[in-house]
């Protein structure tokens, strides 16, 4: 916590003596600070609460650092109001322009689902997502920031320092450190034929996400096959549950996604700084669009065929075989305390 402290405090001076960039900003809102995703039940007033506290925070983070800024919650937003914008920040989701749609069999099971679209297929306008509204927003236009998990925590690594969003226009002063490889990356290893170190260079981008303080968690996107095309660009990784590269930041035509969920107090200086300049690199895109519209997250890639192969390779099997033993003698060791248990409770 000293740290977070330290680094949300050290730009505070150079924040106040930094003009503003004369860039234009439409913030679209409406979605809380806190996790409302796998079943989680909250009180609709609370909901309300952090959904108006987190507009507010963005609202302050874009006046301090832009010119022109409007904030709109995402019910009152038409595509037709970025126009009027260099960039649009989502960070909650519009009404639908096309439902989905859900067709079943005569036994109810489902047969073809396409989920609803929020935005135009041309939509062309310079777009920065925040987390899950990458997939949201992106579906159904084909962008390849799509839901490979939402499980980003609060670090990046093996982000590309010379990018423009670590160097300008707002300063980026990083304070990395070498921190244990995540364990869920290294599981990947023997699938794609990997090693990775035991330590990783990374970044504090935000406060810690936990189950005590309920905030909203990150998203990450497949890597593979992402930067295919010429369009895309991976920009970093974070710590999730997935590989070493699955996709933090990216971009994809005119859809930046930022895929780290905090909102902007809760941030350090570094990657409110970033993000800034995430906003500053994207005016550029204004008018471009999705070319490689990716419309089925399961595509095959060489990666998928690579991962195909070992599954069906004795190591696979070995480490199921070895992984399915420790679940049992667990589940055999619950038993046995639990016989224990009744044994004490009822003689």
């Amino acid at each position: 916590m000293k740290k977070l402290i330290a680094l949300l405090a050290s730009g505070a001076v150079m924040l106040s003596a930094q003009a503003k960039e004369d860039v234009s900003v439409l913030y679209v809102g409406g979605s809380p600070d806190i996790n409302t995703i796998g079943g989680v039940s909250i009180d609709s007033a609370v909901i309300a609460k952090s959904v108006k506290e987190r507009t507010a925070d963005f609202t302050k983070f874009l006046k301090q650092r832009f010119n022109k800024v409007r904030a709109v919650d995402g019910k009152d937003y038409t595509s037709g109001m970025s126009d009027g914008y260099d960039v649009t920040v989502f960070d909650g989701r519009p009404k639908a322009i096309r439902p989905a749609v859900r067709e079943t069999d005569d036994k109810g099971r489902i047969i073809k689902y396409i989920r609803p679209a929020y935005l135009p297929d041309d939509f062309d306008r310079a777009a920065v997502c925040i987390a899950e509204m990458s997939e949201d927003l992106g579906r159904s236009v084909g962008t390849k920031n799509d839901w490979f998990c939402l499980c980003l925590d609060n670090y990046a690594h093996n982000w590309k320092k010379d990018h423009a969003i670590f160097n300008g226009p707002f300063k980026v002063s990083i304070r990395s450190e070498m921190l244990p490889t995540p364990e869920n990356a290294k599981e990947y290893c023997p699938i794609y034929g990997y090693t990775l170190p035991e330590l990783t260079e990374m970044w504090l981008v935000h406060s810690a996400v936990t189950p005590e303080n309920g905030k909203r968690i990150g998203m990450v996107s497949r890597p593979w096959g992402y930067t295919d095309p010429p369009e895309p660009e991976i920009i970093s990784s974070g710590v999730c549950a997935k590989s070493i590269d699955a996709v933090a930041i990216g971009r994809h035509g005119n859809f930046f996604h930022w895929g780290f969920a905090a909102k902007p107090s809760d941030m350090t200086e570094p990657a409110k700084a970033a993000l800034a300049n995430a906003i500053v690199y994207m005016k550029d895109f204004n008018g471009r669009h999705v070319i490689a519209r990716k419309k089925d997250e399961g595509i095959a890639t060489r990666d998928r065929a690579t991962a195909a192969k070992y599954t069906v390779s004795r190591a696979c099997w070995k480490d199921r075989f070895d992984t399915n033993m420790k679940f049992y003698h667990m589940m055999d060791s619950i038993n046995s305390s639990v016989k224990f248990a009744y044994s004490i409770e009822y003689q």
